[in-house]
């Protein structure tokens, strides 16, 4: 299950995503973070994965959901991008496959002063 959201208030693109990801379901995903990141229109934001609720992935899915991140990444408009996981498990397979300036987390905290940082 997932779920992308953008905010053009807050310049922040929101992709949550839970239970067991199959590859299917990053294809979607990566199809409706693509059509999100149209939607920035080219402003400067910032990206929140939230992985709270993931079971571990596959290394094949892991490999998807890191090129996804890349694809954020990649943007010229990004100003970068934070992982927030709950659990250590999760914390250290989403930092093994980090891009570019990825902070992964596990403190709302820390997140929410990424998020609220100038560009």
């Amino acid at each position: 299950m997932w779920r992308v959201e953008f905010d053009p208030t807050h310049r922040e693109l929101t992709v949550r995503i839970a239970d067991h990801a199959t590859q299917a379901a990053l294809t979607q995903l990566g199809i409706a973070q693509a059509e999100a990141l149209e939607a920035t229109g080219n402003a400067t934001f910032r990206v929140l994965y939230d992985v709270r609720h993931l079971f571990p992935l596959e290394p094949d899915e892991a490999t998807m959901f890191q090129d996804i991140k890349r694809a954020a990444t990649e943007l010229p408009s990004c100003a970068g991008v934070v992982v927030l996981s709950n659990s250590p498990t999760i914390a250290m397979q989403q930092y093994r496959t980090r891009v570019a300036a990825e902070l992964v987390t596990m403190d709302l905290d820390e997140v929410a002063a990424f998020l609220a940082r100038e560009s």
